[in-house]
Parts: structure tokens; sequence; C-alpha cells
């Protein structure tokens, strides 16, 4: 297993609460659609450090954006809980 994936299993197992503004996750679900459609295109491990490492997503209302260099992912929260609909690699 690679430091990478060390990390990010680490981080996996312990990450409770993620905060983004003044939005407060109890939880990082993945969507029929994403598991669907963008799954195999950019895994799950992938898009949980994304969501987890990304300070300040782009907010519109309850749906959030995150662009890197290298992917683009969003998300929306509902009832503190994010649900993940698209995950693409550029």
């Amino acid at each position: 297993m690679s430091k990478r994936q060390q990390i990010l299993n680490s981080l996996i197992d312990y990450i409770s609460v993620n905060i983004f503004g003044m939005v407060f996750l109890r939880d990082i679900m993945p969507t029929e659609h994403y598991l669907e459609n963008h799954a195999k295109e950019v895994p799950w491990n992938e898009v949980l450090l994304l969501i987890t490492m990304t300070k300040n997503p782009r907010r519109k209302g309850d749906i959030f954006e995150i662009e890197t260099e290298e992917h683009y992912v969003v998300f929306a929260v509902r009832n503190k809980v994010a649900f993940v609909i698209n995950a693409k690699r550029k």
C-alpha cells in the first residue's frame, strides 16, 4: 500500500465532522448516479480526499462544486450529509 493510500485510509477512518464555512457534515454518501456513471472514472477514496481536503468549495445554495487541475466534483448537502452527485477527471 502506498503512502498516499495509507494517509487516505487513515483520513477516511477518522473523519467524523468536516467543515465548509458554516456547513458541518456528519457523513459523505455516494448517490446512485455517481455509483452508476462516475465511480469508475474517479474512485470513492479520491472523492473523499477531495471533499475533505478542499477548504473553500464553490457554493450555490445546497450544491457545492470542487474544481482542481485534475478533478471536478459536485455534491449536495441535505440534513448535514453530503451526497456526491458527480465526479470527473479533466
